[in-house]
């Protein structure tokens, strides 16, 4: 009997060490829950500023070019008022671009979308930036187009809008061309100007982007993407920006959403 009564309180014991270790682990795991809740919402924070940051750069430089125009136009009224009409057109657009950003990073399902979506998207923003800027743009378009997604269409479309920007503020150049090409397991956006061509960004040995909001912001998006993004001076003169994506791992994200 003794021995029997020794037995349940022994597994009482057990059992009594085992809740209060339970409840520990339930601990821990509510801390780590709550810290990658945290990490999420950084990242989500960092993802949003990094587009607004692509969107409005893109057009305060713009506008920057655009009220110089202006003001050597004080005696030319007329010229006057349809250059304030661009302007305000630019800031409805950055408006609402804007939005549309916030919009997109939550995190609604991503669906597919045409080549001649991103295709039609990407002309546009060059003709847009050519009219505005004077800066002549090129697009070209080579291959057999693929399907992309979302997120890829977005990567395609700041890269080059963000790569116009540094082309007029840091290099000064009057022509830009810009090349998709459709390759069997990826696409390719390169785009190189006739301007200076310094890398100020970076030395041009190390290869790396940091130091530069946008540049670095372009980096992260090609990376989240599985794909890579080059920037530095050409040989020919100008500087030249490539960014490549493979599809495979656009549709492994895209089967991770659903």
């Amino acid at each position: 009997m003794a021995a029997f009564i020794c037995w349940i309180g022994w597994s009482r014991r057990i059992q009594h060490l085992q809740f209060i270790r339970l409840q520990e682990m339930q601990k821990q795991l509510r801390e780590q829950m709550e810290r990658v809740e945290e990490l999420a919402a950084t990242r989500e924070r960092v993802r949003i500023a990094r587009d607004i940051h692509d969107v409005l750069a893109h057009s305060l430089t713009v506008l920057s070019i655009q009220v110089q125009a202006t003001r050597q136009l004080v005696q030319q009224p007329e010229r006057v008022a349809a250059k304030l009409d661009d302007m305000a057109a630019l800031l409805r657009e950055s408006l609402a671009e804007s939005r549309r950003v916030v919009t997109l990073w939550r995190e609604t399902a991503s669906a597919a979308t045409s080549y001649g979506n991103v295709v039609t998207r990407l002309q546009a923003a060059l003709d847009r930036f050519s009219e505005r800027t004077g800066i002549q743009g090129v697009f070209e378009e080579k291959g057999t187009a693929h399907p992309l997604n979302d997120q890829q269409c977005e990567t395609l479309q700041y890269v080059l809008q963000e790569t116009l920007t540094n082309a007029h503020r840091h290099g000064a150049a009057q022509h830009i061309q810009a090349e998709l090409q459709w390759q069997d397991i990826q696409v390719i956006l390169q785009v190189h100007d006739d301007g200076k061509g310094q890398d100020t960004i970076s030395p041009p040995q190390t290869g790396t982007l940091h130091g530069h909001h946008g540049l670095q912001g372009m980096r992260e998006r090609a990376t989240a993407l599985g794909g890579t993004l080059q920037a530095g001076p050409r040989k020919a003169g100008g500087f030249a920006v490539t960014l490549s994506l493979p599809f495979e791992k656009a549709k492994q994200l895209q089967k991770g959403k659903q």
